[in-house]
């Protein structure tokens, strides 16, 4: 693809640009995870002069640490050089700039990790970076495809399956952190092999939000295969991602409630576009409950709510805090899309939602191990306007009437 079709305010431009904002924000969060900042031992010119030693240190510190930062790297050079096709300026310019600019971000980052206890800041890892973001400029050609498919996605009509879909296996991978290890491969293998330690509630939620998943992809073409891709690449977060939490983290589990869910999905396929609509909006009104009020148990005396929003989030464990509340997000939208297709008007449904979780929030204070918290009352508003957002896009489009 030319520079010239790459020019400001081509769609593919547009959309090249937002895909490296989303890579610098994931390169970011795994630069930085599990972001509990705290003043280095030493201090923090120690931090430093440790940061620059990197004379008295190897280049090569193990391969799954410098494969990491090559792998890193090599999207963000593709979509940097990509966005840059559009800049008016001559080829060595552009390529100084998007090196320099690029380099500085990897290093700030490394500056960011002195004041994170879990992580090593080493000026290696910017020379590593560096040789991920020369391999990108080199294949940025192979990154035109999928780039005009994605294109051609959020152009569908089945944009919203798309985007559940996406949601659905981010939230499998959470917390997007991935590492390259021997034995955690094979230790990954092990779990999804076995089967014996499933839990039917685990199982049960993994099926039903598979399912929600699976019933928005009703319109697609060869959806069984989709439906089996979806597995297979949801069973790869758990080799390639660590620190799993929430329901993921029962492998087997999920492979039983995933390969019921594409049975029962390949049988609701078969209805009626109403009856079907009916299935979804009672898989999302039993997930959400089963994930509320699990583990089913009721303790003598309530637990204290959390009333700042959004406290949670920034307290341990951070993992499953935030695991727990991505997948309440999921199951409000769910519930918000079952009632738009059973006809209900949607800023009404928000409401009447916003109510319900009020009332199963202020129940978490009697049950063991959930957490009693104001932030989820906010999340039938933020989905109901997005899913506004969506209906208008598609309207603007021409994609819906």
């Amino acid at each position: 693809m030319s520079g010239r079709a790459l020019a400001p305010g081509d769609p593919h431009h547009r959309l090249s640009f937002w895909l490296l904002v989303l890579c610098m924000v994931a390169i970011t969060h795994g630069s930085l995870y599990p972001w509990t900042f705290r003043e280095p031992w030493g201090g923090w010119l120690r931090g430093w002069h440790h940061l620059w030693g990197w004379w008295s240190r190897p280049l090569w510190t193990s391969t799954g640490d410098v494969v990491g930062n090559v792998l890193l790297f090599i999207p963000q050079g593709m979509l940097a050089w990509r966005v840059s096709m559009g800049w008016r300026c001559g080829l060595m310019p552009r390529f100084v700039a998007v090196v320099v600019l690029s380099l500085v971000f990897a290093w700030a980052l490394q500056v960011a990790q002195i004041w994170l206890p879990t992580r090593s800041a080493a000026i290696s890892d910017v020379v590593w970076n560096a040789l991920g973001l020369v391999i990108g400029f080199a294949v940025h050609r192979g990154a035109a495809r999928p780039i005009a498919w994605l294109s051609q996605r959020l152009k569908s009509r089945n944009l919203l399956g798309y985007s559940v879909a996406t949601f659905w296996l981010l939230l499998l991978w959470w917390p997007l952190l991935p590492l390259l290890d021997r034995r955690m491969l094979g230790s990954a293998w092990h779990r999804v092999r076995d089967v014996s330690g499933w839990e039917p509630v685990s199982a049960l939620l993994a099926c039903l939000a598979l399912l929600v998943v699976l019933h928005l992809l009703r319109p697609l073409r060869g959806r069984l295969l989709v439906g089996f891709t979806l597995i297979v690449v949801a069973h790869l977060g758990s080799f390639f991602f660590v620190q799993k939490a929430g329901a993921v983290a029962n492998v087997s589990s999920n492979t039983l409630g995933w390969g019921l869910a594409l049975v029962l999905g390949f049988v609701s396929w078969q209805l009626d576009q109403p009856t079907a609509n009916r299935v979804l909006l009672f898989a999302a009104i039993l997930g959400a409950l089963l994930s509320a009020l699990s583990p089913f148990a009721w303790s003598a005396a309530p637990t204290q709510a959390l009333l700042l929003p959004f406290a949670s989030l920034f307290t341990e464990p951070r993992v499953a805090h935030s695991a727990a509340f991505l997948w309440q997000a999921f199951w409000v939208l769910a519930l918000l899309i079952g009632a738009q297709r059973q006809g209900w008007h949607l800023p009404t449904a928000a409401v009447l939602l916003t109510l319900l979780v009020a009332a199963i929030e202020w129940l978490q204070r009697w049950i063991p191990g959930q957490q009693a918290d104001v932030t989820p009352l906010l999340l039938p508003a933020l989905c109901a306007w997005l899913l506004l957002r969506l209906a208008h896009r598609q309207q603007r489009l021409g994609l819906i009437v």
